[in-house]
């Protein structure tokens, strides 16, 4: 799932020193997740099958995810109740200007840039009074910013290259945070974290990825694409509404990874004023969820076991990587449905998602006590408490 706490030290701009840089460096190895390949080749493996891949890498998650799923976009002779599939990395939805020539976008590639490298910062949907203008302010950050596109696929090529190199040899990847740093310079920043570019302003008020926060943001881009779809009078339309749908299916996607479910991310942010607490803070239970994982629960009370970040292809993650593919499926089909149809239904549509999504608060029920949450926020959102090695919680911020 996506890079997530990556831009939390930002706010040290131009006067760092060696030092500080190194020490700063180190702290955040672990905490990002390199972005990778997106082709099929990597997001294929059987593990149900097999073992798991000769190495773990923090896999190119959000596009290995829209690779695996089916768009359907009929050609114009076509008769729209038959045609044919294709997987969401062979299916364009977005066009931009690079050179005075037009170029694509495919389903894959927004589901993973989106929020992540292709979204407005300050702009929360989870947040927002008005979610619906929010999310279209975040959509339009695909114009404003499309200059930033062709840097940001060569370093995307470039890392998928790399990944498969490893890959076949079998030898440990680099986890160096030196694609990171060219994606901060890809997006307007300069001299890796020195000043940061649209990649770590993203990355500061990163809210939409974690929580309730994450819901919101996917219901209101889903019920947009939904209407988009029973409006269309064209293919362009249904482009249109597959890229909405795409946008909102990066933060759907996040929910199934463990390390997004509990963390009091905003509520950190806001009452732990302190900035490296607060990167430490967040970091520390965005790690410990993800990589103990955490038994989620869905809208129908079924349950299954999910790890976070950098767990895709494991074999303890089989059954999460299920789900999430088929929930981004159903996220789709509904789209076409609604396009052939006329008729958004955005109800019955909704809570078809919500029996097959992780239930946030059902989720941190079932693991409170067995795997009682490193850091929650109160009722009244007041403060945020921590857990204490000898049991219970005290009072962490303010």
């Amino acid at each position: 799932m996506a890079r997530s706490l990556i831009g939390l030290f930002s706010s040290y701009r131009m006067k760092i020193t060696l030092i500080a840089k190194s020490i700063l460096t180190a702290s955040l190895l672990s905490a990002f997740s390199a972005i990778g390949a997106p082709d099929s080749s990597l997001q294929a493996f059987d593990l149900s099958q097999g073992t798991p891949p000769p190495v773990r890498f923090e896999s190119p998650e959000h596009q290995a995810i829209g690779a695996s799923v089916i768009i359907r976009v009929p050609e114009p002779l076509d008769d729209p109740s038959t045609v044919r599939g294709k997987p969401g990395n062979e299916v364009w939805v977005k066009s931009y200007i690079s050179n005075n020539a037009t170029k694509t976008l495919s389903y894959a590639d927004i589901v993973w840039l989106s929020g992540d490298l292709m979204a407005e910062p300050n702009e929360s949907i989870g947040l927002s009074p008005t979610p619906e203008r929010t999310l279209g302010t975040n959509l339009a950050a695909y114009d404003k910013y499309q200059s930033y596109l062709p840097e940001i696929l060569r370093i995307y090529s470039e890392m998928s290259e790399a990944i498969k190199e490893q890959i076949r040899t079998g030898k440990k990847l680099d986890l160096s945070t030196k694609y990171d740093l060219r994606f901060n310079d890809a997006t307007g920043g300069w001299g890796g974290f020195v000043v940061r570019g649209l990649y770590l302003d993203l990355a500061d008020t990163n809210f939409d990825h974690f929580d309730k926060q994450a819901e919101k943001t996917y219901f209101t881009a889903h019920e947009k694409a939904l209407k988009t779809a029973a409006n269309a009078t064209s293919l362009d339309d249904l482009r249109n509404a597959y890229f909405i749908d795409g946008f909102g299916a990066h933060f759907l996607s996040d929910l199934y990874a463990s390390g997004h479910i509990r963390v009091p991310r905003y509520e950190i942010s806001k009452l732990c004023k302190a900035l490296l607490p607060v990167s430490l803070k967040a970091k520390s239970m965005h790690d410990e969820d993800g990589n103990s994982g955490l038994t989620m629960v869905d809208g129908s009370g079924r349950t299954w076991f999910a790890k976070g970040d950098k767990n895709y292809y494991t074999m303890e993650n089989t059954a999460d990587r299920q789900r999430v593919v088929a929930a981004l499926q159903q996220s789709v089909d509904q789209i076409y449905a609604a396009y052939l149809s006329k008729n958004p239904n955005v109800a019955a549509n909704n809570n078809a998602m919500r029996q097959i999504m992780p239930d946030i608060e059902a989720t941190k029920a079932k693991n409170k006590d067995e795997k009682p949450p490193l850091y929650f926020s109160n009722d009244d959102g007041r403060s945020v408490l921590k857990r204490k090695s000898s049991g219970g919680y005290a009072a962490e911020c303010p």
